[in-house]
């Protein structure tokens, strides 16, 4: 399955029944961490929408971090950009996204000693 179908824009994702939990983060780049996540939230509604922020210094592009996301069976679609943000069922991720990479980034330097860049 051809799952780049999950790409929509917000409109279209909110359209249809049932509950909807809305997630925003920069899944960058896309680790185990997230999929549990995103599978926890997924559990308790009956649509996962992703919304595909753009960190700071990205380590791969936006359209390249949406098709990942969409490949995961959890999610339902997959936005790209910043819609309104301002609606307040939408859980933000980007700190601990953040934090997830940061901590990433701190083990593959322990293992490999600090890479330069």
């Amino acid at each position: 399955m051809d799952t780049r179908c999950k790409l929509v824009d917000l409109e279209r994702a909110l359209a249809g029944g049932g509950r909807t939990a809305i997630v925003a983060g920069y899944f960058d780049p896309l680790i185990a961490a997230h999929a549990r996540r995103l599978g926890e939230l997924k559990s308790k509604t009956d649509r996962l929408i992703a919304v595909i922020l753009e960190p700071p210094d990205p380590l791969l592009d936006s359209r390249a971090r949406a098709e990942l996301v969409a490949a995961l069976a959890c999610v339902d679609t997959v936005v790209i950009g910043a819609p309104d943000l301002s609606r307040t069922d939408i859980l933000h991720e980007e700190t601990a996204d953040l934090a997830r990479r940061a901590d990433l980034i701190a083990k593959v330097r322990a293992r490999h000693g600090d890479l330069a860049g």
